[in-house]
């Protein structure tokens, strides 16, 4: 076996991969289980970031040296891995058609259809790799073999684009909704795009040494953990943000990126009663709102716009709702003034925690 320091680089760089997601899967099965359906998405990718991590690290190793004329070793290999990148895609695309949808039925539906382009030229790639390594003798330099190579080149190439323009088109989708929305501020796609470029631009100026599956590997880590860091606002119980939410808002009200007009004020007989009204509070308010629970037995719901119309319209329903459920419930709106910042209106209801506690 031909074994060089390039081979050895690789492979620790699989290595890596290797580790860190298995410590990742491992760290999700303790804290989440199968009880948040985005651990799962999460799960699925991280599965196939450890085949790919091994596949890599085996053609690396074998490096065509142990049999030059080994089709397992020369075909199998370098196929498996493109197949296993592709599915990767397919699964990061069904991950981020469910963070915006959240409608399995939808997915089902239309997910296959937006895909098939991609899964039929993968098909296409894998048959001719199959085609080429069986019937073309690589070593034998022709016209014929040289058209054969230019086919298998030509294929690759567009599932390269293409599967870079399902990548550019999920994250434009994904920006373009949180800009409009407000919501998934956790969400850091440059989080898991970053580390997977830089780790392609070096396999390409390091052609003998892979760093692709690492770059996949960090991306994802980096991704569950910004996704992670949002479970420290969360409010087990109902699933809304909690009152520190509203420091983190803060900040970003700084620096400019989160503008509040409004903000409507909840308040429930006991924690029982919101706990059990969670479910039809939800579904009244809007999804470019933040909802937070502020104390056991109030919601602040934070609102974009300055429209005293449509949070009157939100705080009735609600209230008309709960009163039909027996609930008792006080409801109160209160108005951004035009010269204030946003960073002093959150400020107040930081202040107002402060002096209740």
């Amino acid at each position: 076996m031909h074994f060089t320091f390039d081979i050895g680089l690789t492979v620790a760089g699989d290595i890596v991969a290797f580790s860190l997601v298995t410590w990742l899967l491992l760290f999700n099965k303790k804290n989440f289980g199968e009880r948040d359906e985005m651990s799962l998405y999460f799960s699925k990718l991280l599965y196939i970031i450890m085949v790919l991590s091994v596949s890599e690290a085996l053609i690396y190793i074998f490096d065509f040296r142990i049999d030059p004329n080994s089709h397992i070793i020369a075909m199998i290999l370098p196929t498996l891995h493109e197949v296993l990148i592709t599915i990767f895609t397919l699964v990061w695309l069904a991950f981020v058609n469910f963070r915006l949808y959240h409608n399995k039925a939808y997915i089902k539906r239309r997910f296959w259809i937006n895909t098939a382009p991609l899964l039929i030229i993968t098909f296409v790639c894998a048959f001719l790799s199959v085609l080429f390594y069986f019937t073309v003798d690589i070593n034998a330099i022709n016209e014929e073999s040289k058209r054969a190579v230019l086919v298998v080149f030509i294929s690759y190439a567009l599932l390269l684009v293409l599967r870079f323009y399902y990548f550019i088109s999920s994250i434009r989708r994904l920006v373009q909704y949180q800009r409009q929305s407000g919501a998934m501020t956790f969400f850091k796609v440059s989080y898991l795009f970053v580390p997977i470029i830089a780790g392609a631009v070096l396999t390409v100026f390091y052609s003998r040494v892979s760093f692709r599956i690492l770059g996949f590997a960090v991306g994802v880590a980096l991704l569950y953990y910004s996704m992670y860091a949002e479970k420290y606002y969360i409010d087990e119980a109902t699933g809304f943000y909690n009152a520190k939410y509203i420091e983190y808002l803060i900040d970003f009200a700084k620096n400019g990126k989160r503008e509040f007009g409004c903000r409507m004020h909840f308040k429930f007989k006991d924690s029982g009663s919101l706990e059990g009204f969670k479910g039809d509070f939800k579904k009244m308010i809007p999804e470019d709102c933040e909802i937070i629970r502020y104390s056991p037995d109030e919601i602040i719901v934070l609102a974009l716009v300055s429209d005293r119309a449509l949070s009157h319209m939100i705080t009735e329903d609600i209230k008309e709702m709960a009163e039909e459920s027996s609930i008792a419930i006080e409801t109160k709106y209160e108005q951004k003034d035009e010269a204030a910042a946003t960073v002093d209106f959150l400020g107040e209801l930081v202040n107002e925690d402060n002096a209740d506690n």
